[in-house]
């Protein structure tokens, strides 16, 4: 038995990623001594929110459209994976910003996680990318996938700027 999804339900899930997105990052421009830092992650939280009002603008345009991503989900496990995959794993912000400074986290290692969170949000959309037939709903996954790509390029320049080294 399939389920279905329709741009609007997977743009939600989008933006609130994108709002995980934003409270991370002004955490990290919290927790940072470091001006140049605090302005990055700053900028970073920045971007992420106006991503949000961009997919939010997205999702109402394809709310009148009811396009529906069939899927097949035989355990009906699919939204509550999404869901999950939103509320968890990508840019989970329930750790308290004094947890985040008393294990004595650098700006690098922030970027180092920034980096993973951005991979994972990019694979997110890549993964849903695949099962879109729609072309308005496969451009705006691509429109999405681009943004985060930026985040990836954007971090990886400044990690590289700032000499962060990986940790074993």
């Amino acid at each position: 038995m399939a389920i279905t999804f329709n741009a609007e339900e997977i743009l939600q899930i989008a933006v609130e990623i994108e709002h995980n997105g934003q409270a991370f990052y002004k955490r990290a421009s919290e927790i940072v001594d470091d001006p140049e830092a605090k302005a990055m992650f700053v900028k970073l939280s920045e971007w992420e929110g106006i991503h949000a009002e961009t997919f939010t603008r997205l999702m109402d345009r394809f709310a009148q459209h009811h396009t529906e991503l069939d899927i097949l989900d035989p355990d009906h496990e699919a939204v509550k994976y999404l869901q999950a995959i939103a509320d968890g794993k990508i840019f989970k912000t329930s750790i308290p910003v004094e947890k985040m400074t008393s294990v004595g986290m650098t700006v690098c290692d922030v970027l180092w996680d920034a980096l993973d969170r951005e991979k994972d949000t990019v694979i997110f959309y890549v993964a849903f990318k695949t099962v879109v037939k729609d072309g308005d709903d496969r451009e705006a996954l691509e429109k999405i996938i681009l943004e985060e790509v930026e985040h990836v390029r954007y971090i990886t320049e400044e990690m590289e700027r700032r000499n962060c080294k990986a940790v074993n």
